[in-house]
């Protein structure tokens, strides 16, 4: 069986032409992820050290909502796999994080025991404004 040693959630993880792990937006600052509201795209990295890397990953994701609701996400509409060596990436390239609250993601690969991450969604309000710059020639 398959162990889980470590899961991320970050905005965006690929393997590069390199077969090098990138994320991008990964939360520092304490153990739970935060986002703002609204998101609607995030990765979530699973290191397995144990898995073979030629089987496929066998990936299965349970979201729990803010406000308690249990869902499967299923089949590609909802997330897509991929893996290189002990890491596996699950891109969610729609998922509504709309409601502000803590949204559960377990996760299990191969077989593995359910692996927990946590994701603490904010309000828009309490993260800087973006600003769009234009240069003109």
């Amino acid at each position: 069986m398959a162990t889980v040693d470590s899961v991320v959630i970050c905005d965006l993880a690929y393997f590069d032409r390199f077969d090098r792990l990138c994320m991008f937006g990964v939360e520092t600052a304490g153990s739970v992820a935060r986002l703002p509201a609204g998101i609607h795209r995030l990765s979530i990295v699973v290191r397995v050290p144990s898995r073979d890397p030629y089987d496929d990953p066998d990936v299965a994701v349970f979201l729990t909502l803010p406000y308690g609701e249990w869902r499967v996400a299923e089949g590609l509409s909802e997330f897509w796999v991929e893996s290189r060596g002990e890491y596996v990436l699950i891109h969610f390239p729609r998922v509504a994080l709309q409601d502000e609250g803590l949204y559960r993601v377990e996760v299990t690969c191969g077989g593995s025991e359910v692996a927990t991450c946590e994701v603490h969604v904010l309000s828009r309000s309490n993260w800087p404004a973006r600003t769009h710059s234009h240069a003109t020639h």
